[in-house]
């Protein structure tokens, strides 16, 4: 790394650029070797901000269900995917019949063999649509 690559990194951080040393007010100065070590690491930090700017993490909620059974008596919320997908196993494998859940004030009926037996919109498809999106189907 050169003075004027040296002189760059410094503008970019609005530091002042040394002519020859800097003082630090802790141990003295910085010699050119110092600011190179600095500047490296200071490219570093800059390479990694660029990736993570470029990725947002979205706080995505997933739609809460009430779960009912055949009785018509509410047994409990599901908050996840992977919940909703335990239940209708149970069923499945209990071989259960009646329950449903109510997403959105719509009934959502779960037939034996654990199939939902009408799909409302919003209910799970974000899955569904972020693989359509990676296969390119969307």
């Amino acid at each position: 790394m050169n003075k004027e690559q040296l002189k760059i990194i410094f503008k970019n951080c609005n530091w002042r650029f040394p002519d020859n040393s800097i003082e630090d007010e802790y141990t003295g100065k910085y010699n050119y070797h110092d600011l190179i070590l600095f500047a490296k690491e200071y490219c570093k930090i800059k390479e990694k901000e660029k990736i993570m700017n470029k990725i947002i993490i979205n706080k995505i909620i997933e739609p809460i269900l009430e779960l009912f059974d055949s009785n018509h008596n509410k047994i409990g919320n599901i908050t996840s995917y992977l919940q909703m997908n335990d239940v209708r196993l149970q069923i499945k494998r209990n071989k259960l019949v009646g329950y449903y859940f109510l997403f959105n004030n719509q009934k959502i009926e779960i037939n034996e063999n654990e199939k939902l037996l009408n799909f409302v919109e919003g209910f799970y498809d974000l899955v569904d649509d972020q693989i359509d999106e990676m296969l390119d189907l969307k």
